[in-house]
């Protein structure tokens, strides 16, 4: 029986399993996928990301970081904007985004994000941050993997980050994605 992400070891299996996900739903779209962990272990608080999809549109690179985590999500706000932060001055000129992916997202966490979302483009600042639940995610990763590529491009990936002000509550995003 395959696990629900919510039941997946966070220091040893959440990662890699999303990060397989990622790869068999977005690689067959041109994407590249890469954990910045190994097999045994999460990402290190080092790393760019948990994990990274990249992907290039119109002649332009893009990259999705993918953050994951079953803690209290309002801990993890000062953490995402750090990555986000580090990635866009690591590389500039990439179209680099982040997908926040925990248990649920507290109306805490979404004002958080929201806010930040704000700020940056208030004050011209690249990069956005979306959020989506692990067992969403989950779902969509499965539905991907079984479509076809022209089904769902990597375009589409690009077009929610850019509809940020949607992603008000986990039931804002879903009605999104759906």
């Amino acid at each position: 029986m395959i696990k629900v992400y919510s039941d997946l070891d966070p220091r040893t299996e959440l990662e890699q399993r999303v990060a397989a996900d990622a790869e068999k739903a977005l690689a067959k779209r041109g994407a590249t996928v890469t954990h910045h962990g190994t097999a045994a272990v999460h990402a290190p608080s080092t790393a760019i990301a948990d994990i990274t999809i990249g992907w290039v549109q119109g002649g332009k690179p893009c990259r999705l970081l993918l953050e994951v985590a079953k803690r209290n999500d309002e801990s993890e706000f000062t953490s995402i904007v750090e990555h986000l932060n580090n990635a866009l001055a690591a590389t500039p000129g990439t179209d680099t985004n982040l997908l926040y992916s925990g248990l649920s997202t507290s109306v805490r966490m979404a004002r958080f994000l929201r806010n930040e979302n704000q700020r940056r483009h208030r004050d011209g600042i690249a990069g956005r941050i979306i959020f989506l639940p692990l067992n969403r995610l989950q779902g969509y990763l499965d539905h991907w993997a079984a479509a076809p590529s022209s089904a769902y491009p990597l375009s589409g990936i690009s077009r929610a980050v850019e509809r940020w002000g949607e992603f008000s509550t986990d039931l804002a995003a879903l009605k999104f994605f759906n």
